[in-house]
């Protein structure tokens, strides 16, 4: 009976019979919200620029994330769905230098126990390090960046880079184990992810700079992000 709206840094709920609107919540840099599909309502809201920050709606699905979050530390951990008595959840677990693992969570007996590995064939395998960084741009604009380095990289070595852009524009990377760049780091490349104007879940300001700066800014963006790397050494 209703649709939620992102306007002018919150989210509303306008009611589809006279267009009423009624606040909902504080929308700051919410990147996606997280659903529970048998009652039909949010549970969460996601947002955070480095790393996914949940704000729990559901005192429930909360409850179980935080003991799972406790469990995990140090690591993403992601509430992929639930039974509807909301006894079992299914959880997915990992880390950007850490291959996803799926569990079963059951509530009441306080057990977790495994389900699949996603890259079974990584096991003990050596993975790049990633981290979070920002640069700025020509003009100023602050451009935040994640940056992956080959195993066993020494500190200061000069090292061959990659850029590995994502697509979108208004899409973003994450702090999170990405396949591709762990791969080319294992070649011995640096792989810089960086998240140009237009870019979501980093604010409304980065995005709405991407505005008409496709084939400009967002392409000047990715080689500031070079020069910066090389000026660091």
């Amino acid at each position: 009976d209703a649709i939620l709206l992102s306007k002018d840094g919150k989210i509303v709920r306008q009611r589809l019979s006279d267009g009423a609107i009624d606040p909902f919540a504080d929308a700051v840099a919410t990147d996606r919200m997280v659903w529970d599909p048998d009652r039909n309502i949010v549970v969460a809201l996601v947002s955070g620029a480095e790393r996914p920050a949940f704000r729990w709606l559901d005192a429930d699905i909360g409850a179980a994330y935080g003991v799972l979050s406790r469990a995990f530390k140090d690591r993403n951990v992601v509430l992929a769905g639930w039974s509807r008595d909301r006894t079992r959840f299914l959880v997915r677990v990992s880390g950007p230098s850490t291959a996803p693992v799926w569990y079963l969570y059951d509530k009441p007996r306080k057990n977790v126990s495994l389900l699949a590995e996603e890259y079974p064939q990584l096991k003990d395998a050596a993975l790049g390090q990633m981290s979070f960084t920002t640069y700025k741009a020509r003009d100023g604009l602050s451009i935040p960046a994640f940056v992956t380095l080959p195993p066993g990289a020494a500190t200061g070595a000069k090292l061959p880079l990659v850029v590995l852009p994502h697509g979108g524009p208004a899409a973003r990377d994450a702090y999170d184990f990405d396949y591709l760049a762990q791969f080319i780091a294992s070649r011995g490349y640096v792989v810089l992810q960086p998240q140009f104007r237009g870019s979501t879940g980093f604010g409304d300001a980065l995005e709405d700079a991407g505005r008409g700066e496709w084939g400009g800014k967002v392409q000047t963006d990715l080689l500031d992000g070079i020069a910066a790397l090389a000026a660091s050494g």
